[in-house]
C-alpha cells in the first residue's frame, strides 16, 4: 500500500453524460472541404446531407457571388460555413456602408435630443443636450466623407 485513497462519488452524485441519459449524439468531425479553387466537391456535400442551393447561399451570406469566385469554403461538424475568397471584397462593402453609417450617427443624435426633451432631470437634460450638440458637430465634419 502506498497510502493513496481513491473516492467516488455516490451514483446520485456523479455528472450527468448524454450516455448516461441514453442521448444518442452526433460525432464530430474534422473540417469537410466544400469547395476548392472554386470548384464544388459534390462528394463532401452530399455525405454532410447539404444542398448545392443551400451552399451557394451561404456562400453570398459571405460575400461571392458563385462557387468560382471561392477558394476555400469549408464545413464543420456543426454545420458552421468558412469561406476564403480570391478576391477580397471587404473594400466594396464599405463603400456601401458609409451612407448606412452616416443614418446611424443621425439617429443617435436625435435620440441624445429626444432624451433631453423627455427627462426632467436637470443635469441629465443639460448632459444628453451637450452630447446632442457634440455628436451633430462630428456628423457635420464627417459626413463629406460618408456619401
Amino acid at each position: 500500500m502506498n497510502g493513496q485513497l481513491s473516492v467516488m462519488l455516490k451514483t446520485d452524485q456523479q455528472p450527468v453524460t448524454p450516455h448516461t441519459l441514453g442521448i444518442p449524439i452526433e460525432q464530430e468531425h474534422g473540417p469537410t472541404i466544400l469547395i476548392m479553387d472554386g470548384q464544388l466537391l459534390e462528394k463532401g456535400l452530399k455525405e454532410r446531407g447539404f444542398s448545392k442551393e443551400w451552399l451557394l447561399g451561404e456562400v453570398q451570406k459571405q460575400g461571392a457571388e458563385g462557387f468560382k469566385e471561392v477558394f476555400l469554403a469549408q464545413i464543420d461538424s456543426r454545420g458552421n460555413v468558412y469561406v476564403d475568397l480570391y478576391e477580397n471584397k471587404e473594400k466594396r462593402h464599405i463603400v456601401e456602408e458609409r451612407p448606412l453609417q452616416g443614418a446611424i450617427l443621425k439617429k443617435i443624435q436625435a435620440d441624445l435630443e429626444s432624451f433631453s426633451l423627455q427627462t426632467d432631470n436637470p443635469e441629465a437634460k443639460k448632459l444628453y443636450a451637450e452630447q446632442a450638440a457634440n455628436l451633430q458637430k462630428t456628423i457635420d465634419s464627417i459626413i463629406p466623407y460618408l456619401k
